[in-house]
């Protein structure tokens, strides 16, 4: 695992908050109803680390990474790169900046467009290059992530799902960014080809001085992969620290039985089995995370958890592990 350097944080987010208007039917009418998806959230990324981010499904993990890389605008909140304000900056300061690799490498992938259109998409969005030079950079990235140079006038469907991720990660790359979003970046592949990617990634990481954000349900590959981890719960991080630490000895009940339920490799997180959700259109005064708590008292009904710092680790709750 690579140990991250002690710089300045690269990317800061303080107090972003964001919700969603959904319609809500009854057999008489049907209404519009607020969705709290990110609620009051801060965190901070320093350079050259592999950041991590785990929670459940619909917790608001690949909502804060659109937030993050400008996909989605915050409802209140900042949003700092370098210490700069990302309001500050232009869409293609940012895309300079951060970059995202999606889930499904295919889809994301214009069936239309040859391999080296693709390629030469984001080149000429962000730099004035000729032609020549163009290619040669695209031959040069591909060369990185292991995909002849022969397949530049193929079209999406002629390549596996690995071969297809292998494509996105150096279009990615040819924006020339300092941060790389992953968003399940191999959930959608076989299990033996996720082994390749994520050995990419680490190779590419030290060649090009990247900052990962790794959002994954799959635990056994954050473990593994990321130097910190940030544990999301219905909006908000229950739980951030050392990714070692967080795993060996997790202090929110929560982050315990995300443990306990995802103890193998590829098992999604899935712990619906231990009470009742949170209903987010309606949340509760108290914590989310209250009714499928086996150490909840009177008062976490009553008083949501301040994030506290224990032994270097923040977490969110009124009685910790």
């Amino acid at each position: 695992m690579h140990k991250p350097s002690l710089e300045k944080p690269i990317l800061e987010a303080h107090n972003i908050s964001k919700s969603y208007e959904i319609n809500s039917s009854s057999y008489f009418s049907i209404k519009k109803e607020t969705i709290r998806v990110i609620k009051k959230l801060s965190l901070s990324i320093n350079k050259g680390e592999s950041f991590g981010i785990i929670g459940e499904s619909g917790c608001g993990k690949s909502t804060l990474a659109r937030i993050l890389i400008g996909l989605d605008t915050p409802d209140n909140g900042k949003i700092f790169i370098h210490n700069q304000n990302k309001v500050n900056l232009s869409s293609i300061e940012i895309n300079k900046l951060i970059q995202y690799v999606f889930q499904n490498p295919i889809a994301s992938l214009n069936p239309r467009l040859t391999i080296q259109d693709s390629l030469l998409t984001p080149i000429k969005s962000f730099f004035n290059y000729d032609y020549e030079k163009s290619i040669h950079l695209i031959y040069e990235m591909l060369d990185s992530v292991g995909i002849p140079k022969t397949s530049l006038k193929k079209y999406p469907h002629e390549f596996s799902g690995g071969q297809a991720q292998r494509i996105c990660i150096a279009r990615a790359l040819l924006a020339k960014p300092e941060i790389l979003i992953l968003d399940e970046p191999v959930s959608a592949l076989d299990v033996s080809i996720q082994a390749q990617i994520l050995e990419l990634l680490v190779k590419i990481k030290k060649e090009f001085n990247l900052t990962y954000i790794f959002i994954s349900h799959d635990l056994a590959v954050v473990k593994n992969f990321c130097d910190r981890v940030s544990v999301m719960y219905y909006g908000d991080i229950v739980e951030d620290g050392d990714t070692n630490k967080i795993f060996k000895n997790p202090l929110h009940p929560y982050t315990k039985l995300l443990v306990e339920v995802s103890p193998t490799k590829n098992k999604k997180i899935q712990s619906d089995d231990f009470g009742e959700l949170p209903n987010m259109t309606k949340p509760p005064n108290g914590c989310l995370f209250y009714s499928r708590c086996r150490r909840r008292n009177e008062i976490c009904y009553k008083k949501s958890p301040t994030q506290i710092n224990k032994g270097g680790r923040f977490v969110a709750c009124n009685f910790p592990l």
